[in-house]
């Protein structure tokens, strides 16, 4: 198509305009022209956006532009959330952290005034919300030198290994204690690592079966806990 009749499509500011801009992957210009017809059209969009850019990997992209248009709350846009907080808090980048808080911050008083906190959809990004903000905490403690804040929130982030890597959950909170003079727990936490070290080296292993250290306290059963495809470390 030529440039000029291209743009006089994209000028008229209907549909067309915004489908030809969908195909060429000009989806800035496409959300800032839906924007403009309303806020149906602009969800509609923003739910293309998000699909497309979700398939190629693109978290922090996706949630950087939700942000952006508020974090719209629609029913099809659930799973859009979610596996941006899940895929962020797995990687643990602080970069990308900052922009998974923005977003969740909005939803989540979008969703307030939708739900009330008892909602198990508003409890469970609220959940996502807060681990996020133990994450940037933790870098923030490490940053200022604040060894004992740190120690605890290293520990507390324990409770939270369904939603975090637990290999590296484990090693901090052990490093973090054993800089605390806390070896008992120190000693515990560098086992359960390397527990899941083994696991993750060996996946036909069986995992963990020794879960007698962690029985009566708050933290998920290594059944519960998903492990990734490799090792932090190699061997």
């Amino acid at each position: 198509m030529q440039q000029g009749k291209f743009n006089k499509i994209v000028e008229g500011g209907d549909l067309s305009g915004l489908n030809l801009l969908e195909q060429r992957g000009q989806w800035e210009d496409c959300l800032k022209l839906a924007e403009k017809q309303g806020p149906q059209v602009l969800n509609e969009y923003l739910l293309r956006f998000s699909r497309v850019y979700l398939k190629q990997g693109k978290y922090k992209e996706t949630a950087r532009v939700l942000a952006r248009y508020q974090c719209p709350v629609l029913k099809e846009m659930l799973p859009v959330y979610k596996t941006i907080a899940v895929e962020i808090l797995a990687t643990v980048h602080e970069m990308e952290l900052q922009l998974l808080k923005e977003m969740l911050q909005k939803f989540c008083e979008n969703l307030a005034l939708q739900v009330d906190e008892k909602n198990p959809i508003f409890q469970e990004f609220n959940k996502y919300l807060l681990i996020t903000h133990f994450l940037l905490l933790k870098t923030e403690c490490a940053r200022a030198n604040m060894p004992r804040v740190l120690a605890k929130l290293c520990t507390s982030l324990l409770r939270y290994t369904r939603e975090i890597r637990a290999d590296k959950a484990f090693l901090d909170a052990g490093e973090a204690n054993r800089q605390e003079g806390i070896n008992n727990m120190a000693f515990m936490f560098f086992n359960r690592y390397l527990d899941l070290y083994e696991a993750i080296e060996d996946p036909d292993s069986g995992g963990i079966n020794d879960n007698s250290e962690f029985q009566d306290t708050d933290l998920p059963s290594p059944a519960d806990i998903p492990l990734p495809d490799k090792n932090l470390v190699g061997p």
